[in-house]
């Protein structure tokens, strides 16, 4: 029983100590950004803090299912031409992770605060050529890689949870 449990604590340790981003995780500084998934294909880079890093605990962070608003930009990396935009008035995202956004956009917010300002990298399988996806338009060629700016305006507060 104990090499059980000794073989799950060993295994939670390497999944959590994984980095995919260039800042390291340290819990007794607020202001970077924990990893949030295993995915190495994207290549996030935070542009600007949160407005309060000191508040931006983990109760404060994006988390599936949440309902959020963010504003967006979108370029193709190889001309960075824009493809993509939100416009002046933020987007409302029902639910996050249940397909309203390109799966890479989804996971690259995970984590994010209130302010915070990202950057990220996303390949076609996450973005507009991700198996199974239906598009009416598709914005770019297939193998085409995608940029996304995207900042973190609201996170609508979360039955039972309080304010943040």
């Amino acid at each position: 029983m104990r090499v059980f449990f000794l073989s799950i604590s060993i295994a939670l340790v390497l999944l959590c100590t994984g980095n995919t981003h260039a800042r390291q995780y340290h819990p007794e500084d607020a202001s970077t950004k924990p990893p949030q998934h295993d995915d190495t294909k994207l290549k996030i880079k935070q542009i600007r803090e949160p407005n309060q890093p000191e508040l931006c605990r983990a109760s404060a962070r994006v988390q599936m299912l949440d309902t959020i608003e963010i504003k967006q930009r979108g370029y193709r990396v190889d001309t960075n031409s824009q493809i993509d935009h939100s416009g002046d008035k933020p987007m409302k995202i029902p639910k996050l992770g249940s397909g309203n956004l390109l799966k890479g956009m989804e996971r690259s917010i995970l984590g994010m605060c209130v302010g915070e300002i990202i950057s990220v990298e996303i390949p076609p399988e996450l973005a507009f050529y991700e198996p199974g996806k239906k598009f009416l338009k598709r914005p770019v060629e297939r193998n085409v890689m995608v940029r996304y700016e995207i900042e973190l305006i609201r996170i609508s507060p979360r039955p039972g949870a309080g304010w943040y």
